[in-house]
């Protein structure tokens, strides 16, 4: 009975450490990741993110799944930014990214779809608006788009120039 509960005890605690190492692993990874990031060192940073993924494979650590999207995003690799950004899907932005890597993709019905879900999210965001009015445009729904890219463009941010463009397009037709 004793050794049973020694060897109980001994395997919690080689259990606990060893999650603690994983994370505190998976947290060095990820830190060398942005480091790498930062650096213009695309190809360590895209090594590293995915090194931290596969040992906190959960939503504390979606930073290090959403960074390897955007690289591959960055790249033009957006099936393999799509498998990232839906791991992502906790986060916000990964949301955004993953509607707008179905829009590059062509596929319109599933960006409008994505895109939708994170406008649900967040009512306030641009870029979802923004990329909701290009699918609009892609699949045809003029006034959904004009819509969409109105909201960006009635304040100061990022997106605001370019919804206005497209407005401007969609004036003049």
């Amino acid at each position: 009975m004793k050794k049973c509960i020694i060897i109980l005890f001994l395997f919690a605690f080689s259990n606990i450490f060893s999650q603690s190492y994983k994370l505190d692993s998976a947290r060095n990874y990820y830190n060398h990741a942005i480091y790498s990031y930062n650096n213009k060192q695309y190809d360590d940073a895209l090594m590293y993110s995915l090194k931290s993924w596969q040992l906190n494979c959960n939503a504390q650590n979606s930073e290090s799944i959403f960074l390897a999207g955007m690289i591959y995003f960055n790249r033009g690799d957006f099936d393999s930014a799509l498998k990232c950004f839906r791991s992502s899907a906790s986060l916000y932005k990964g949301m955004v990214m993953y509607g707008r890597c179905w829009y590059e993709l062509k596929n319109y019905n599933n960006a409008y779809y994505e895109l939708n879900l994170a406008i649900y999210w967040d009512k306030e965001n641009p870029s979802a608006f923004y990329y909701r009015g290009l699918t609009n445009i892609a699949m045809g729904d003029t006034i959904g788009a004009i819509k969409d890219l109105t909201y960006p463009a009635s304040f100061k941010n990022i997106y605001t120039d370019l919804s206005k463009k497209e407005l401007n397009k969609l004036n003049n037709k």
